[in-house]
């Protein structure tokens, strides 16, 4: 019988959501019975859930901090647009030369993206917004 590298065989069952026994059996050479003994004795099958479970978690993790990131940025974008509008509004001169509707329309849309973006157009939360909440509690209490 020749000696199966027991540790790649238990790498490639836990790291893949769709290889069974049967197919590790075959991959090695090796029975399926003395591939399920194995697997038994070392819980390969716990193992597997385990480790996907984590990567289940980090990839929600990481899709809520991408999505904050991005509501982030377009708050931010959001501001500079009311501000610049504002700086027309306020500025006399400025106002003279630009047409009214211009300094209307930066203010307007910088609140709607802001209003958007905060989840306050459908009067309830967004998604985006409680990633952005969630974010902002990970960085205040470093968690």
């Amino acid at each position: 019988m020749a000696k199966i590298d027991w540790l790649k065989a238990k790498n490639d069952y836990i790291s893949s959501e769709t290889i069974s026994l049967h197919d590790i059996a075959i991959k090695y050479g090796v029975s399926h019975t003395v591939t399920k003994e194995r697997a038994s004795k070392e819980k390969w099958l716990k193992i597997r859930k385990d480790l996907l479970q984590k990567v289940d978690l980090r990839l929600t993790e990481k899709t809520v901090e991408t999505i904050a990131d991005i509501n982030a940025r377009h708050i931010r974008n959001s501001k500079t647009l009311q501000a610049r509008g504002m700086a027309i509004i306020n500025d006399d001169k400025k106002m003279k030369k630009i047409n009214p509707d211009i300094a209307r329309k930066f203010f307007e849309t910088g609140v709607k993206i802001e209003r958007k973006a905060a989840g306050l157009d459908t009067g309830q939360a967004s998604t985006i917004n409680v990633a952005v909440m969630i974010k902002n509690d990970r960085d205040k209490y470093g968690f």
